[in-house]
């Protein structure tokens, strides 16, 4: 499933990286284990494009 966040990725990511670390962000991105934690409110939404439907979560607030 797909997560959507419309803020400013830098203010996302810099917490984390001060938190875990750039080697624990980039195994995140790769969708491997990490140690990254962290809390969020969103709400489900389908995502349609090109005839095709997904599932998507959109992501609203964040805590890390």
């Amino acid at each position: 499933m797909d997560a959507l966040f419309f803020g400013e990725p830098e203010a996302f990511l810099a917490p984390l990286k001060d938190k875990y670390g750039q080697n624990e962000i980039d195994k995140m991105f790769q969708n491997r284990d990490n140690s990254v934690s962290f809390s969020a409110t969103y709400y489900p939404n389908i995502n349609e494009y090109n005839g095709n439907q997904t599932i998507q979560i959109i992501i609203q607030n964040y805590q890390i």
